[in-house]
């Protein structure tokens, strides 16, 4: 499955802004974590950074030049409206695309935000292990059960195991 992950930085102010600052130059390092753990499940991952484009005409051009099947966002509490108009924006470039959101703000609020109709899947909680299965079961290669869904779209995230030696 092809895959986007967008980092939004901090919102529409944050276009042409990657290293203008030490802040600005940091990358998501979730995304990057996400993107580690569908690569190793066997999915192409592309990283799309709102700090490095120029503005909603660039955004759109990378959406549609990646075609992605899939598209991950990462959502703080201080990006819900902007998140719900970038969901928009990607339904309306191709309402194929399926826009998963995970993030901070999704284990606090994922009752209010199942809602909203451009958010096909939420992950509360850990993603790294919950995101590639899930991407398995989109492209059939997983069973639902192997998933903890909480309603028709949200699922709980699960810990991961870390084991030192």
């Amino acid at each position: 499955m092809k895959v986007s992950l967008f980092d939004v930085g901090a919102g529409p102010y944050s276009f042409k802004t990657f290293g203008k600052s030490y802040w600005t130059s940091i990358p998501h390092y979730g995304l990057c974590a996400l993107s580690a753990s569908a690569k190793i499940a066997g999915h192409s991952v592309f990283l799309l950074d709102i700090r490095q484009m120029t503005g909603y005409n660039e955004l759109d051009c990378k959406i549609q030049e990646q075609n992605p099947d899939a598209i991950g966002l990462s959502m703080r509490t201080c990006d819900e409206i902007f998140l719900s108009e970038i969901a928009a924006r990607i339904k309306k470039i191709n309402p194929r695309i399926i826009v998963i959101v995970g993030g901070v703000h999704v284990g606090i609020a994922w009752s209010r935000l199942q809602k909203d109709e451009n958010y096909d899947y939420l992950v509360t909680g850990e993603g790294e292990g919950t995101f590639p299965k899930l991407l398995n079961y989109l492209e059939g290669r997983e069973d639902k059960k192997n998933l903890k869904f909480l309603s028709e779209k949200v699922i709980r995230g699960e810990k991961l195991q870390v084991f030192f030696i």
